[in-house]
């Protein structure tokens, strides 16, 4: 009698029978959640390589911004140059100064 049952879920599991409509079902569900789920990591991938580019554009245009208001190398030298006689003239001065002490 305990077999005969028709409301019980281990009659309906007996009973159930997964043909191939089923399971193309099942297996439709399955591939269009997959290929859902790559394409959210695609897009958020993608997403956060273009935000890290722009941070580098950015960076790159700062850095020629720097490099433009930089001297160039004569400027330097002449700079190198007056920084060399200034000192000569404070050496001067102070060996004076020096001299005077004494």
């Amino acid at each position: 009698m305990a077999s005969e049952r028709t409301g019980s879920v281990e009659s309906i599991a007996a009973k159930a029978v997964v043909g191939l409509p089923t399971m193309w079902r099942v297996v439709t569900v399955i591939g269009s959640l997959a290929s859902t789920i790559i394409l959210l990591l695609g897009s958020f991938a993608f997403n956060m390589m273009r935000e890290e580019w722009k941070e580098l554009r950015a960076e790159v245009k700062d850095m020629r911004h720097r490099l433009d208001d930089m001297p160039d190398a004569p400027t330097l030298n002449r700079l190198a140059d007056d920084v060399q006689d200034l000192s000569r003239r404070v050496g001067r001065i102070e060996t004076q100064v020096n001299n005077w002490d004494e």
